[in-house]
């Protein structure tokens, strides 16, 4: 490679099938002239002065790029670049001044890859000023005889499986060729035999001859049992009189049986001290897959930081009928809350997820009806659903925090809610919801009527003029909780609306729920209580949304 310019740069760079190295730039002229004394000139790396004229124009005068350049630099390269500027498919990056004969050769040994690379480059001069390759220049790597392994991503130990080898041949003529697979303890060759007591036997290596036919490839392969659990080393070769070729791949090996997790939380508090230390019991079931353990230590700066990773791909586009919509809604609200008071939230997450919520508000607003309630399909069902007229009242005053939304979209479901409520301070469910599991167990009496309550409360920055529903519904949750007569789920969702109204019996309905608390060593839970017909459903037992951990 040549470049004609007293300062060069190269670089090579690949991408699929191109890349980038160096080139010529046939704008400097080779054994230039010695000057006459008195001519102007400047002296380069290596030889006597050269001539050159200012043209026109004085320095930093002209409207050209050359007519800018910074004055000459001796003895060091014009350009630098650090290894973090060079791409990552870039194998050749250099920069070199070049003496006054105008030409320099890089030798350099091409990567170990069958591909093609694309060669190109510039040149800084202080008289010519930028010189570029007239066209890209395509370089083909390529091997007579090579070798070539297709391996799975990963195997279970224990697994038998074959190893494919093809072997090419791009000579002109064919070659008999001996290919060889090492073994340096991490697998055994599998033998089929039908003997039971057959014993495995080590072996270093296994040995097969091929025949390959001009231009063309040949293959075989290698039956294998990997006994070491992680990468193990597969290393192929073949020899033949004409040429011979090596490969080494790794291949993934995982354990067998199914993989369980346990995990342990400790809550690490150095505000009143430099140093935090403690012991922790590992129990590993005594039927475990040899080997196969392993622990991980991680340390987060955030309380919700391990369960909040790559919180931004959980923001998405509402869509869907008014409950569905709503499932997308909501979201988004809360990734914005948690991300603006962690100050993480960065100016492209918030563009994205207020867009999404004001299409999501849109949206929503397709499924009232002329009375203000919501339904799933709006005008299309015979009445609002008291729970989703609630849901889209409290979630519109929290999104008022970011995208603009009328008071009348928040007063007008209220309305219809207190315009609902029975006499003795109960709402009850006047349509129906389709998707269930949104409620969790707020679907009817105690756990419904606390659930509305808290849409009230949370929105009297709004408005107060529905203080007298707030009153008569407190009286109800208060004389549910003094019964005792309720579920699990229902307790916590009067407690949560009794401390956001600041009522008398808060500590009651919160004691009543701690009471009804599951511990097992530093675990603690609630659970539902299981119905008669419970024993009957495969499923009552499985988690679901009512269970608070």
């Amino acid at each position: 490679m040549q470049l004609r310019h007293p300062f060069g740069h190269i670089e090579g760079t690949r991408g699929g099938s191109r890349m980038m190295i160096p080139t010529k730039a046939d704008t400097y002229q080779v054994g230039r002239p010695i000057p006459k004394p008195g001519t102007p000139g400047y002296k380069p790396d290596i030889g006597p002065r050269v001539p050159y004229s200012r043209g026109r124009r004085p320095g930093l005068a002209g409207p050209f790029a050359f007519s800018r350049l910074p004055s000459q630099v001796i003895h060091r390269p014009r350009v630098h670049f650090s290894d973090s500027n060079i791409p990552t498919t870039t194998w050749l990056f250099s920069n070199f001044t070049i003496g006054y004969q105008g030409k320099h050769t890089v030798s350099k040994a091409v990567p170990d890859t069958i591909t093609s690379w694309v060669i190109t480059g510039f040149s800084l001069d202080s008289v010519y000023g930028l010189g570029l390759s007239e066209s890209p220049t395509k370089v083909k790597v390529f091997r007579p005889f090579f070798v070539s392994l297709d391996l799975p991503y990963s195997v279970m130990r224990g697994e038998s499986l074959s190893i494919p080898v093809v072997v090419f041949n791009y000579m002109s003529k064919p070659v008999q060729a001996e290919v060889t697979l090492e073994n340096s303890g991490q697998f055994e060759f599998a033998d089929f035999s039908n003997d039971v007591n057959d014993q495995p036997k080590l072996e270093l290596f296994r040995k097969k001859r091929i025949t390959i036919p001009s231009n063309s490839g040949a293959t075989t392969s290698f039956m294998i049992t990997p006994k070491e659990l992680g990468y193990i080393d597969i290393k192929v070769q073949a020899k033949s009189p004409l040429a011979g070729d090596a490969v080494v791949r790794k291949l993934l090996v995982k354990p067998e049986g199914e993989t369980q997790y346990r995990n342990k939380a400790i809550f690490v508090d150095l505000r009143s001290k430099d140093s935090f230390s403690t012991n922790i019991t590992l129990d590993i079931p005594v039927n475990f897959v040899s080997d196969s353990e392993y622990v991980e230590v991680s340390a987060v700066g955030n309380l919700l930081g391990a369960s909040l990773q790559n919180l931004d791909k959980l923001i998405q586009i509402p869509f869907g009928c008014g409950e569905q919509n709503m499932l997308n809604f909501v979201p988004n609200i809360v990734i914005l809350d948690y991300l603006t008071n962690s100050k993480q939230l960065s100016k492209a997450i918030e563009t994205k997820t207020k867009r999404f919520l004001n299409l999501g508000f849109q949206q929503e607003l397709t499924y009232k009806h002329k009375n203000n309630s919501y339904s799933a399909f709006g005008t299309a069902d015979p009445s609002g659903s008291t729970w989703l007229t609630a849901f889209v009242a409290k979630s519109f005053k929290q999104a008022r925090h970011y995208i603009d939304i009328d008071d009348s979209a928040i007063i007008g479901p209220l309305e219809w809610l207190a315009d609902n409520q029975a006499s003795n301070g109960s709402f009850p469910e006047v349509g129906a919801v389709s998707h269930k599991e949104m409620q969790g167990g707020a679907s009817q009496g105690l756990a419904l009527t606390a659930y509305v309550i808290t849409a009230f409360i949370e929105t009297q920055t709004v408005t107060n003029r529905f203080r007298n529903t707030i009153n008569k519904g407190m009286d109800y949750i208060h004389r549910q909780i003094r019964s005792g007569d309720v579920d699990t789920y229902s307790v916590a969702v009067a407690s949560y609306a009794l401390h956001s109204a600041n009522h008398p019996s808060k500590d009651a309905a919160f004691e009543l729920l701690e009471s009804r608390a599951k511990t097992k060593d530093d675990m603690k839970w609630w659970s539902r209580e299981n119905g008669s017909d419970d024993s009957k459903n495969p499923n009552a037992l499985l988690p679901n949304s009512i269970d608070v951990r």
